[in-house]
């Protein structure tokens, strides 16, 4: 749905643009005043009724008394030996604009934090209007909360939104919107997957499912969390008739485009919609740390598992997914040194928790669990363990290598008792 529509740049749509450069000498004036620490005698650039307007913690001050008293004094008392520096700089008409950082010596209280004499970098953004030569009004953001980080204050008290960046927590996502992430990334998913699916699952995944597959005498089977299709197919072509399941609409979509008398349901691994007993072989691939209640999701697939039958399960193992802190792509605990694959880093492990992968355009939670939650959640559920196994790459070359020192996966099949 699109949004509102109401009228944007009122304040520049009737600018002098004849006027430019008569504002960069002003603006270029006053900068060089600023930085020479000029107070009392920095008037001639401003006009009687000057306003500047700052964001919260900075205030605004009406004419140029109030802003020499209540802002410049205060903030050189505050920051010693401090120099502006504009880096980038716009001029149109009355209008000048420039980002930049003032470095400085914290050498009076700020904001209630004594002096501490540390350097630190104070962020801004300014935009000026012109009119006869004197600077009207000043709209300005300074980025307070970074310099009071800098001396030891979290204003948001762990709460910033720069905890994202680092996958701790994971951002909520709008009303209506998939919080998974798979929907937008769909696309490149199926791109990455191609006809053959991607290098760990042409060289380790489908070598290790497809003997366990044709092994496993079903007629019937589930396939939780298909995605696009690929391991639907396979067991198609080895005479199992298959039901893939998935969430996202595009991935079932590329599912039936790909195999049209395949048969595909929306639905989440939670919630089968199916009948108690109703398959012979139910397989789940890489699914599980995509899911948010994976207990509940083992659950639902014993349930729907006829007796006598198979869960064949494929999952990342996982120290692969107890990634390092501070990190937030997938397999990012490799340590390099010397540009050097060194070791693999873990950590927090026991703890349960979701965080974002990124790799080739997809942007997806998922979520990591020790794999002591995993087999209780198989043992909970009325399931024996009849194999398990951390299948090797079966190619060449450097993933190969990198594959076999760190196997991202394991392969478990699970039988229901009769």
């Amino acid at each position: 749905m699109k949004g509102a529509r109401p009228e944007q740049a009122a304040l520049t749509k009737d600018t002098d643009l004849a006027k430019t450069d008569e504002t960069r000498a002003v603006i270029e004036g006053m900068v060089d005043g600023l930085n020479d620490h000029r107070i009392d005698d920095i008037g001639q650039f401003f006009s009687s009724g000057f306003r500047w307007m700052g964001n919260q913690g900075c205030g605004t001050k009406i004419g140029l008394r109030a802003f020499q008293e209540n802002w410049q004094r205060p903030f050189q008392a505050a920051f010693a030996d401090k120099v502006c520096v504009d880096e980038a700089r716009l001029f149109m008409g009355e209008w000048a604009a420039a980002f930049g950082r003032q470095e400085a010596t914290h050498a009076g209280d700020f904001m209630g934090v004594a002096p501490t004499g540390k350097r630190v970098t104070i962020r801004y953004m300014d935009f000026w209007k012109v009119e006869d030569g004197k600077i009207t009004d000043n709209w300005v953001m300074v980025d307070f909360a970074h310099v009071l980080a800098q001396l030891g204050v979290d204003v948001f008290d762990g709460h910033g939104w720069e905890a994202f960046d680092r996958s701790a927590p994971t951002p909520e996502k709008p009303t209506g919107a998939d919080p998974s992430g798979w929907t937008d990334s769909a696309e490149a998913w199926i791109a990455c997957m191609g006809e053959r699916g991607d290098n760990s699952r042409e060289f380790v995944l489908d070598p290790a499912l497809r003997p366990l597959l044709a092994a496993s005498g079903a007629r019937t089977a589930l396939d939780v969390g298909c995605g696009e299709g690929r391991v639907c197919r396979m067991m198609a072509e080895m005479g199992i008739e298959t039901i893939g399941l998935d969430p996202t609409t595009a991935l079932l979509d590329r599912a039936r485009e790909r195999d049209p008398t395949g048969h595909y349901v929306q639905g989440k691994a939670e919630a089968l919609p199916f009948a108690d007993q109703s398959f012979d072989l139910v397989v789940t691939c890489l699914t599980l740390i995509d899911t948010e209640d994976s207990a509940r999701a083992i659950s639902e697939m014993a349930r729907v598992l006829a007796p006598g039958g198979t869960l064949l399960a494929a999952n990342l193992n996982s120290f692969i997914t107890a990634t390092p802190r501070g990190t937030n792509e997938r397999n990012s605990g490799w340590v390099t040194e010397d540009g050097l694959l060194r070791h693999f880093g873990i950590d927090d492990y026991l703890s349960p928790r979701a965080s974002t992968a990124a790799w080739s355009g997809l942007r997806i939670v998922n979520h990591h669990r020790p794999l002591s939650h995993y087999m209780q959640a198989f043992l909970g559920a009325g399931l024996r363990l009849t194999h398990f196994d951390e299948p090797r790459h079966i190619g060449s070359g450097p993933k190969a290598d990198k594959y076999n020192r760190v196997p991202y996966f394991n392969v478990m099949c699970w039988q229901k008792q009769s």
